[in-house]
C-alpha cells in the first residue's frame, strides 16, 4: 500500500530527500490479560508498537534494542546532522549502546510508561511503570514485575518474590513526575468529546486521591470495565434494553462511576423513556467522581424533557469552569427557557474558549434563528458545517434559515442532507 508513495519519495519526484518514520501510539489487547481494547493496562500487547525508519543511508536491518518514542527525535536529528539540544530526552537509535549485564540484548536504557485514563475518568488507581534490562515493573496497588526475556507473555509475576526490594524498584521513577497525576485542567470541546466517545473514550475528570487500595486496582475492576464496553457496544448496535441492563449492573457494583449512569440514561432516552433517564442520573448525584460530566448529562436529559429551568439551575454554578461542553448545554438550556440573549452570550463564551468547536456555532445558529436574526443564524450554521459537515441538526436548522431567506429550493438541499445523516430529522 505504501509502495507508490515511497517510490515517489525515493526517486525525489516533487520532494526533497526524505526520511520516513512509521510508528503507532499503542497496540490493542484484543483479550490479552482480559482487556478488550486498550488504556486499562500496559502489557506488551498494547505497549509494543512498530518503529520503522526508511530513507537514504539506511540498510535493511532489524534492531532488537528497547526503543521508545522519545528516541525518535534524537534519531532524526542525528540522521540530519543536527546537534541535539541540551536536555533532550531519549537516545539516537543510530548510535550503538552498551549491553546491560544480564539482558538478552543491548538496551536503550530505562523507559517510563503510564496508563491513567481510567484514573482521570473513573477514579481508579493510576498505572505507571518502567522497563530496564529486560525487566518490567508495573506500579499498582497489586504490583507486578516481569522478566520479558523468559516470560514475554507476562504470565509469571515475580513481584511476590522480590517485594522486599520495593524501595529500590520505586527509585527508578523520575522524581519530577507528580504522582498520583493531577486531574485534567485543559478544557475539552463538545465536538472533541463527541469524537472521543465515538472512538470508545469517555471524557471526564475525577478528583485527585492521595492513596489507593487493591479494590481500586484495574485488575480487580476488570469485570466492570468489560461491562462498560459491552454496554457501549450494545448501545451502538441499537440494543438499548441490554445496554441499560449492563449499565445498571455497573451502577450497582461501583456507584461512583459516572459512565454507568450515562450509558443507562443515553439508552433510555433513545427509547423515549426520559423520566427514567432523569431518575437514573439523579440517583448518581453525590456519588460519582466525574461530577461535572454527570451534571451535564443530567441537564441535557432535563432540557430534552422540557425542564430547561432546572437544567440552567444545575449548570449555572459550573459556568466558571469554562468547559466548552458545559457552556454549550447551558447556553441552549437558557434559550429553551426563553432567555435567548443570555444563552447566546454563553455560547459565544464557549466559542471563545475553542474557536474550532462547530457545536457552539451550531447552537448559536439555533438561538439566533429563535431570535429572528435569520441571516446571522445562516452564517453561523454554514460556518459550523465548514468545520464538520456531518451535523444533522445544523443542516436541519440551516434549511429553516435558507427557507426564510432564499425559498424552498435552497432549503430542500439542506434538509435532504440532514435526513441522509439522521433519518430521525425527517
Amino acid at each position: 500500500f505504501l509502495a507508490p508513495l515511497l517510490q515517489t519519495v525515493e526517486q525525489g519526484i516533487g520532494h526533497r530527500p526524505a526520511l520516513v518514520v512509521m510508528t503507532a501510539d499503542h497496540g490493542e489487547a484484543l483479550g490479552d490479560h482480559g482487556e478488550l481494547t486498550h488504556g486499562l493496562f500496559a502489557y506488551e500487547s498494547t505497549l509494543r508498537v512498530p518503529l520503522l525508519l526508511w530513507g537514504s543511508g539506511f540498510s535493511t536491518a532489524r534492531d532488537q534494542r528497547e526503543a521508545w518514542h522519545i528516541d525518535i527525535v534524537p534519531t532524526v536529528l542525528e540522521h540530519l546532522g543536527i546537534p541535539a539540544p541540551a536536555g533532550l530526552r531519549g537516545h539516537s537509535l543510530l548510535a550503538p549502546l552498551p549491553v546491560v549485564p544480564g539482558a538478552s540484548a543491548p538496551s536503550g536504557g530505562s523507559g517510563y510508561f503510564e496508563s491513567i485514563s481510567t484514573h482521570l475518568n473513573r477514579g481508579w488507581a493510576p498505572l505507571r511503570g518502567y522497563l530496564h534490562g529486560g525487566r518490567k515493573w508495573i506500579d499498582l496497588p497489586l504490583p507486578e514485575l516481569y522478566d520479558l526475556a523468559a516470560d514475554p507473555a507476562e504470565r509469571n509475576n515475580l513481584w511476590p518474590a522480590v517485594r522486599r526490594g520495593a524501595a529500590a524498584v520505586r527509585s527508578g521513577f523520575a522524581t519530577e513526575v507528580p504522582w498520583p497525576p493531577p486531574a485534567r485542567t485543559a478544557a475539552v470541546s463538545s465536538e472533541a468529546a463527541r469524537r472521543l466517545k465515538s472512538l470508545g473514550y469517555v471524557v471526564g475528570s475525577a478528583p485527585v486521591r492521595p492513596a489507593f487500595t487493591i479494590d481500586d486496582d484495574p485488575k480487580t475492576l476488570l469485570p466492570i470495565d468489560r461491562k462498560l464496553h459491552e454496554s457501549i457496544d450494545a448501545y451502538s448496535r441499537g440494543q438499548y434494553p441490554r445496554a441499560v441492563a449492563l449499565a445498571r449492573e455497573v451502577i450497582a457494583a461501583r456507584p461512583e462511576i459516572a459512565e454507568g449512569y450515562t450509558n443507562a440514561a443515553l439508552a433510555l432516552r433513545q427509547m423515549e423513556r426520559n423520566a427514567e433517564a432523569i431518575a437514573v442520573l439523579e440517583s448518581g448525584l453525590g456519588k460519582v467522581v466525574a461530577r461535572e460530566t454527570h451534571l451535564r448529562q443530567l441537564a441535557m436529559a432535563l432540557a430534552e424533557a422540557g425542564q430547561s429551568p432546572r437544567a440552567v439551575e444545575l449548570l449555572a454554578p459550573l459556568r466558571a469552569t469554562a468547559e466548552p461542553a458545559t457552556l454549550n448545554v447551558l447556553g441552549i438550556a437558557l434559550s429553551d427557557s426563553g432567555r435567548h440573549d443570555q444563552g447566546l452570550a454563553v455560547l459565544r463564551e464557549a466559542r471563545s474558549h475553542d474557536s474550532g468547536d462547530p457545536n457552539a456555532l451550531e447552537n448559536m445558529g439555533v438561538v439566533l434563528l429563535r431570535m429572528g436574526r435569520t441571516a446571522e443564524a445562516r452564517a453561523a450554521l454554514e460556518q459550523a458545517l465548514q468545520l464538520n459537515d456531518s451535523l444533522p441538526i445544523a443542516w436541519n436548522t440551516l434549511g429553516v434559515a435558507r427557507f426564510q431567506l432564499e425559498g424552498p429550493a435552497a432549503a430542500m438541499a439542506a434538509w435532504q442532507r440532514s435526513v441522509a445523516l439522521d433519518p430521525r430529522q425527517f
